[in-house]
């Protein structure tokens, strides 16, 4: 069960929200951080905050950082902070969270309705394969309950570690990658309706969502290698989201739909090696140790 919002889950959610966007938010002579140092000095508790995120023109909550990062506009600084104060996953990424049985548990009413949002929504996607996929749905489903992209959480983490064994000179694929996962592995404890495991059900939903919506990255026997700045880059594309978000909250009908394309054109590139290269000669080292051991 989610636990009840406090202010202090609030503080912790909006300080993983301004370390996104590179932003301060604890500063040198107050450890608190801005929303729970500010909601202090008002003399604010957790049903003061709650009353105030109900006012919609007229929120106290506003006046806690001038410079917001990522926008200027109340309403959507007011949406971030209900955001913090509603959900307790809010802004976290990656595998950062804990789950429990509990949330794999799912009824047949969720499944269904979300087979009919695929239905209707990704028609382009949803063929007979995909119909029978009951991985897929099921995967899907459990981070539809969760409120956040829980299929996308770990196709992300898979491939980033599958870099880093190739870097290493290693191969891994999907099935060894989640059955190795010490966030996976508790996973074989835990049966799905189908009597199927948890982990058989997210080894297939990994496997289906690299064959049916996004191919892997390929990052042997690449020719060239791009010379320039992954913080800039990131920075491009979060503001690109950020020209899309802005455009999708006008007012309704003045917008969407519509298409924008984004391209980020590199200027320089260079002969690259067939493996990704990372600084970690002692990790291969010991890998290398261990090899030798077996």
């Amino acid at each position: 069960m989610s636990a009840k919002p406090s202010r202090q889950r609030t503080n912790a959610a909006l300080a993983r929200f301004y370390k996104l966007h590179n932003t301060p938010y604890f500063t040198d002579t107050d450890k608190k951080g801005k929303f729970l140092a500010w909601t202090d000095d008002n003399g604010f508790d957790t049903d003061d905050v709650e009353q105030d995120l109900n006012e919609e023109d007229d929120s106290n909550l506003l006046d806690i950082d001038a410079s917001f990062p990522s926008t200027s506009n109340p309403q959507e600084i007011l949406q971030i902070y209900r955001k913090c104060f509603q959900d307790e996953r809010a802004f976290q990424s990656g595998f950062d969270f804990e789950l429990t049985a509990e949330d794999f548990e799912l009824d047949e009413d969720l499944l269904r309705e979300q087979d009919e949002d695929l239905r209707t929504q990704c028609k382009a996607l949803y063929n007979k394969g995909f119909e029978q996929d009951h991985g897929m749905l099921y995967v899907l489903t459990v981070g539809r309950n969760l409120n956040f992209p829980y299929l996308q959480f770990l196709a992300d983490t898979y491939l980033r570690d599958k870099l880093t064994q190739q870097s290493r000179r290693k191969q891994i694929d999907a099935t060894t990658w989640a059955q190795s996962n010490p966030k996976l592995k508790p996973l074989q404890k835990f049966k799905t309706g189908s009597g199927k495991t948890v982990l058989d059900e997210t080894r297939s939903a990994i496997h289906s969502y690299f064959y049916r919506v996004c191919d892997e990255i390929k990052m042997t026997n690449v020719p060239f290698r791009i010379v320039d700045s992954l913080q800039y880059t990131a920075t491009y594309i979060a503001a690109a989201v950020d020209f899309v978000h802005a455009q999708a909250q006008r007012p309704t009908g003045s917008a969407c739909p519509f298409q924008v394309d984004f391209c980020i054109i590199n200027s320089e590139t260079r002969p690259a090696e067939n493996m990704v290269a990372v600084d970690d000669d002692d990790d291969d080292d010991d890998d290398d140790d261990d090899d030798d051991d077996d």
